[in-house]
């Protein structure tokens, strides 16, 4: 994977590790096998940037709140940790998906570096920082997938709590805190509510134009088991499984959204 940094934009690709085809023992050590002497086939080459940063969203509804949302934000740790999972399912998705596509796959260690993400695209047509469209362009590279945060409604994702004020935008949790707003049948308090959730978009672009070909929006929502007791169920989530939870929701949405966008 690609780290592009603010100043150099692009770092060496760590190497895939490839084994040469083992010649027939049978074949005379003189005359190459007809597999050895057919031509290799070129693969059609994609390339995905994912800038989606180290910001986790989050969400809190608290009783003396009302029905105010406190937004704040989980930060990983430096790395781009989830765009590189973002990555990974991709590569994975395009290599089941389309075996004949070779694909490359780059972060940012900047996220601030590429702006508003809804303000990447005008008038259909891709804006990417410095010379970085022409050095993936550069690279043999036809089509770029990019993944980005989307600003999305959480009243669409039926796993949330209800009265969210704030928009759901990247990957984050929700934590209900209202202990009125989760009353069992049998009249007794209920549980704390948490969820995570993923609200992203994927764009396919053509980098011979740096138009728009399609794009998909992602939003999904799962809520996450909570022991009874617990006051705060995220705080008490390790960042481990925090991180897992969210790598659940990716392995279940994004390859559909790659597979459905894959070029022609």
């Amino acid at each position: 994977m690609r780290v592009l940094f603010a100043l150099l934009l692009a770092l060496p690709l760590l190497a895939s590790a490839q084994t040469p085809a083992s010649t027939s023992a049978s074949a005379p050590a003189n005359k190459p096998s007809a597999a050895a002497s057919a031509p290799a086939v070129a693969k059609r080459k994609l390339t995905a940037l994912a800038v989606t940063g180290e910001s986790i969203q989050l969400l809190t509804l608290q009783a003396d709140r009302g029905n105010l949302t406190s937004a704040g934000s989980w930060q990983l740790s430096p790395g781009s940790v989830f765009d590189s999972e973002l990555l990974a399912a991709v590569s994975h998705a395009v290599a089941a998906a389309a075996p004949d596509r070779e694909i490359k796959t780059y972060t940012s260690s900047t996220r601030s570096l590429f702006g508003d993400p809804a303000s990447l695209f005008v008038d259909g047509k891709l804006t990417l920082p410095g010379t970085l469209g022409d050095a993936l362009r550069g690279r043999g590279a036809t089509h770029l997938f990019l993944i980005t945060r989307a600003q999305q409604s959480p009243a669409l994702v039926p796993a949330l709590p209800d009265k969210i004020a704030t928009p759901l935008e990247g990957a984050g949790f929700v934590i209900d805190l209202r202990p009125t707003g989760q009353i069992g049948i049998d009249g007794n308090p209920g549980l704390p509510i948490l969820a995570a959730y993923l609200s992203l978009r994927v764009a396919l672009v053509d980098l011979a134009d740096y138009r728009l070909v399609k794009e998909q929006s992602i939003l999904v929502g799962q809520r996450l088991p909570v022991e009874r007791g617990v006051a705060n169920p995220f705080v008490a989530l390790s960042p481990e499984a925090r991180l897992a939870a969210l790598k659940a929701l990716v392995a279940a949405e994004l390859p559909q959204a790659i597979k459905t966008l894959l070029p022609k």
